[in-house]
């Protein structure tokens, strides 16, 4: 049976995992996490019979973020769960979620673009070039790590910057 709980960060062990944790991904949920919080928590193993030391079974890129947040707590799920199945776990959280498409994901830009305008403004485009462009929250939040909004989601779409600032 599962138990909810706040932990320390610094009483989990991360063990090797299957998959690196990028630090840019890591970054990117920083921003989302000081945006709203951390939406799901972490999932991790006891490992001693008081529940006092655990292990990190999934989450390790929010996990990583909380610690670039400099953050000494973080939400958990706490499984039993032995080596393998915490193995089983991990790959099942990253294996069988649903990833977004390509177009699936140029929808939820363009929809998380025109929430975050209604809230800070339209992004402005031609006009002064030398006036900044509004900054979306994870350029906000990053400074000068961000690539910037459009940069940022032309990369991962495989779009031109010019493109996606249409």
């Amino acid at each position: 049976m599962a138990e909810f709980k706040v932990i320390r960060l610094d009483s989990i062990l991360v063990p090797e995992r299957l998959r690196a944790v990028e630090d840019d991904h890591a970054l990117a949920i920083q921003a989302s996490i000081v945006q709203h919080g951390l939406l799901n928590p972490i999932t991790v193993r006891g490992l001693d019979a008081n529940t006092t030391s655990f292990a990190l079974v999934a989450g390790a890129h929010r996990f990583r973020a909380m610690e670039l947040l400099g953050e000494t707590d973080i939400e958990a799920i706490i499984v039993e769960a032995d080596d393998d199945e915490a193995v089983m776990l991990e790959v099942s959280e990253n294996l069988f979620r649903n990833e977004l498409s390509a177009l699936d994901r140029a929808v939820f830009v363009i929809s998380y673009r025109e929430a975050w305008e209604r809230k800070n403004g339209k992004i402005r485009r031609g006009g002064d070039q030398t006036a900044k462009l509004a900054e979306s929250p994870i350029d906000q939040v990053l400074g000068e790590a961000a690539a910037g909004f459009s940069r940022h989601v032309a990369d991962k779409l495989g779009l031109s910057q010019r493109a996606v600032e249409r």
